[in-house]
């Protein structure tokens, strides 16, 4: 148990370090004289490291060891977390929040390996992953709470340096209380890939953010989308051709895998949307102090919570439909009280909204990590599931460009007090995301859905993705049976 408290404090605190920054938006935006897209690149920057380094620390730490890489990964996320708190421009907290993103990538998969190492036994695992998801929930609500106490007890940096003194006694219990661990196989290295999928995903989010200021027909602008256009086919010509490839674009032919990674990134765009228009417009908009930001979005937080406990249930007697469905409705109707935010709308409208778009996150979020590695070789659940957490964070970077370009104006002041009304046709493009959610849950959970997953059990057989063997079929009847399996020989008349 004492590990297991370790590796999800360490999740915890990711979580928590992944919202709370957006409550410090306003606060760094006045004392840096950051515009809307320079705030902007504060929270994609790290999403943008984390997203295009998860599958690369994951194939690190089954060479060099899991707790060795996690408890590095500690360290060098204890380091961008005082470089952050030292900020002295708009660049320098970038770089920094890169360098946190980088610590960050290190940290979730690999804390998340060693819980499934750390207890084998199938509902041990299952119970241990059930508190990993409460407490991952519970720091991404928590955050906006812990960043508004601290903004208003020792401003703005402050939350960033007390990850320091917490990084550093993680690093010392886990070095003492966890063991080392390696699995028995080992992915080979896929530089080029790692470096295609950046390229691809730095552009896309560059792009989208500097679109609205610079003009999409500008120049640089139609120069990183060509560049991106160029990446995306050149990067899935590569990992097709590769014998152990980076991103294993065989999974994408199971529908509720691809689904699955879906539904999370539109999770998560939902989630960095919300989180970064909302702060700016209660603090900018509605002059509210940080804290009382951070209390107001304490209900989100308990929505969060909530939906992931009513998720497990609804999941275990139902399946996933009726979690998206009403994730679905809790997601539309929160979107339609807040696309009618203003300074007169009374603060309980507000909460029972944050509350609603809480839930509507959690009772997607859930359906998502229980899906993603249902009916997948076992062999390749870890790749499947980076591929998936990936995905996310790619949602979460889209989902603060787009939001942040349309309520944004491209200037390089603050955001202002008229925040909330040029913010308004951001909840109408959410509203349509959790339209979206339902359409590809509904079709993730058929039949048709489950038969394509069973369609391509065969194709992990052989460790070539370029030239899968079909599994061989009995002489008799005809039906698959597992590679390696021994088939009989037809009896003698």
């Amino acid at each position: 148990m004492r590990i297991l408290l370790l590796l999800c404090s360490a999740q915890m605190m990711l979580g928590i370090d992944l919202t709370v920054v957006n409550v410090a938006l306003a606060a760094i935006g006045r004392d840096l004289g950051a515009g809307v897209s320079s705030l902007q690149w504060t929270i994609d920057t790290y999403a943008v490291a984390v997203g295009s380094l998860l599958m690369l620390t994951g194939s690190l730490a089954d060479r060099l060891g899991r707790r060795r890489v996690l408890i590095a990964g500690i360290v060098v996320f204890g380091i961008g977390s005082a470089l952050c708190s030292a900020a002295w421009s708009v660049p320098s907290l970038v770089v920094a929040r890169a360098i946190q993103g980088a610590g960050a990538a290190m940290i979730s998969p690999v804390a998340l390996a060693l819980v499934a190492v750390t207890f084998p036994v199938a509902r041990d695992r299952a119970r241990a992953l059930g508190l990993w998801g409460v407490i991952v929930g519970l720091g991404l609500g928590l955050g906006p709470v812990v960043g508004g106490v601290l903004l208003q007890t020792v401003g703005w940096r402050g939350i960033f340096w007390i990850n320091v003194p917490l990084c550093a006694a993680l690093a010392v219990a886990i070095a003492r209380k966890v063991p080392e661990s390696r699995p028995s196989t080992v992915h080979r290295a896929d530089p080029a890939g790692q470096i295609l999928v950046a390229l691809g995903l730095a552009g896309l989010v560059y792009a989208l953010i500097e679109g609205p200021a610079l003009g999409w027909t500008s120049a640089p602008i139609l120069a990183v989308l060509t560049g991106v256009a160029i990446t995306v086919p050149v990067l899935v010509g590569y990992q097709l051709r590769r014998v152990d490839p980076l991103i294993d674009l065989r999974f994408l032919r199971s529908v509720p895998f691809a689904a699955a990674m879906m539904l999370g990134a539109l999770a998560f765009a939902l989630l960095g949307a919300f989180l970064f228009v909302i702060p700016l417009i209660l603090q900018a908009a509605h002059d509210r102090s940080a804290l009382v930001t951070g209390l107001c979005l304490a209900p989100f937080a308990v929505g969060i919570v909530g939906g992931s406990l009513l998720a497990g249930r609804l999941i275990a007697r139902h399946g996933i439909r009726p979690s998206i469905c009403l994730s679905a409705l809790c997601l539309c109707v929160a979107t339609a009280i807040m696309a009618d935010v203003d300074i007169t709308v009374p603060l309980p409208a507000l909460l029972v909204a944050f509350v609603l778009f809480g839930l509507g996150f959690s009772l997607v979020h859930v359906p998502v990590n229980a899906e993603v590695v249902v009916g997948l070789p076992a062999h390749r659940t870890g790749q499947a599931a980076a591929m998936a957490a990936t995905s996310k964070q790619i949602g979460l970077a889209v989902g603060v460009a787009v939001a942040g370009g349309i309520a944004g104006t491209g200037g390089t002041g603050p955001p202002g007090t008229d925040f909330d009304l040029a913010a308004r046709p951001v909840w109408f493009v959410l509203a349509g995301v959790g339209v979206t959610v339902l359409i590809v849950g509904l079709v993730a959970s058929s039949a048709w859905a489950r038969g394509t997953t069973e369609a391509i059990a065969h194709l992990f057989d052989h460790p070539d993705p370029r030239h899968p063997e079909p599994r061989p079929r009995h002489p008799a009847t005809g039906p698959a049976v597992p590679t390696g399996a021994a088939v009989a020989a037809p009896a003698r008349r």
